[in-house]
């Protein structure tokens, strides 16, 4: 079974996300919230384990970065479409 980790973000640290990732976030920190929630709720009816981890802005700002670095151009795209990074376990 996989295990599918959906971005945590505290409201305080919503704006800086949104200058990091641009127009594709939602306006809002609820709206963004309500994606992730939606996301995770139908995750859970296909019967998939989620966890939800909580994503510090200094941290991804560097893991963009670097991922920029090494050609890796789609790292970003984890907070703008809340689909979960999935690990086998």
């Amino acid at each position: 079974m996989a295990t599918i980790y959906l971005p945590l973000i505290r409201k305080e640290d919503f704006e800086t996300f949104k200058r990091l990732l641009g127009p594709n976030l939602p306006d809002t920190y609820d709206g963004w919230r309500q994606l992730v929630t939606d996301r995770g709720d139908m995750l859970i009816e296909e019967r998939q384990q989620v966890v939800m981890k909580e994503v510090d802005p200094d941290e991804f700002a560097d893991w963009i970065q670097d991922g920029r670095a090494r050609g890796h151009t789609q790292r970003a795209r984890y907070l703008r479409f809340p689909a979960g990074i999935a690990h086998r376990t």
